[in-house]
């Protein structure tokens, strides 16, 4: 009874791997019946490990877990799914890592997240199928949303007041879109064009596929996601270090394509 009770099995998605001594490594995952959690993988970091492809970022497996005092232990592994397309594509693989870094710094940790968990499964699978940045703009909306922090654009978010069809201030410290009566002096934020605020809704509204089906011109695209990595930021209190680095993979295929095929499939 013992064993059964230190024994537990958790789905769950790979959001990082860490070395940790000479062979062993701390292993993320997001799982959508134990949140977000760490367990250390004794030994996967050597050649002949069995373990070692089953932990690799962005796998999605079913692991077999020892209670521990630390950190608990990964025992086995089995892999469910990969995403064999992200390799093929740089912008795609930087896309999916900014996406898992995100779902690790807005899980809770060690509590349940099962839309949280489906959102990402539906993200990456989206942008292993060839999908563009427009799948990464969806993530950042919904799951912000899901982690309870909803971008508030349907009204003014200080006095209630509805907003005309016009631009209007969008303040993250705030949580959303302000009127021009409740703007301050000194509030940082930016002015939102109305296709931009219609996208953003639409968004939050919609499923995935939906939002996916839009072409969306590049200047909309880009204020939404310049509001969007602004909203990030102001939630994690940090820029991820991975948005940076999907940053520059755009600066460099900005260079060769079209920025329609940079933000559609």
């Amino acid at each position: 009874m013992a064993d059964r009770i230190r024994l537990y099995t958790a789905e769950g998605i790979v959001l990082r791997r860490q070395p940790v001594g000479e062979a062993d490594a701390l292993v993320t995952l997001l799982s959508p019946t134990h949140g977000r959690f760490t367990a250390v993988a004794r030994g996967v970091r050597k050649p002949a490990s069995r373990t070692r492809g089953h932990v690799e970022p962005l796998t999605h497996g079913r692991y077999l877990f020892a209670r521990g005092r630390t950190f608990d232990v990964l025992t086995q592994a089995e892999t469910l799914r990969t995403f064999p397309r992200l390799e093929r594509s740089l912008l795609r693989q930087a896309a999916a890592l900014y996406t898992a870094d995100l779902a690790a710094g807005l899980a809770a940790e060690q509590e349940p997240a099962p839309e949280l968990f489906g959102l990402l499964v539906s993200v990456l699978a989206a942008l292993d199928a060839g999908a563009g940045l427009l799948a990464v703009r969806y993530f950042e909306l919904r799951a912000t949303a899901e982690a309870g922090y909803a971008m508030h654009l349907g009204s003014c978010v200080r006095c209630g007041s509805a907003l005309p069809p016009e631009p209007a201030f969008f303040a993250p410290s705030a949580g959303g879109l302000l009127c021009s009566g409740c703007r301050s002096d000194g509030v940082p934020g930016t002015m939102l064009e109305v296709r931009v605020i219609k996208l953003l809704r639409y968004g939050l509204a919609q499923p995935l596929e939906r939002f996916l089906a839009l072409r969306v011109d590049e200047a909309t695209a880009e204020q939404a996601a310049r509001a969007l990595r602004a909203w990030v930021c102001h939630l994690l209190e940090r820029e991820p270090v991975s948005a940076r680095y999907l940053d520059e993979i755009c600066a460099l295929e900005a260079r060769t394509r079209p920025a329609e095929a940079v933000y559609h499939s």
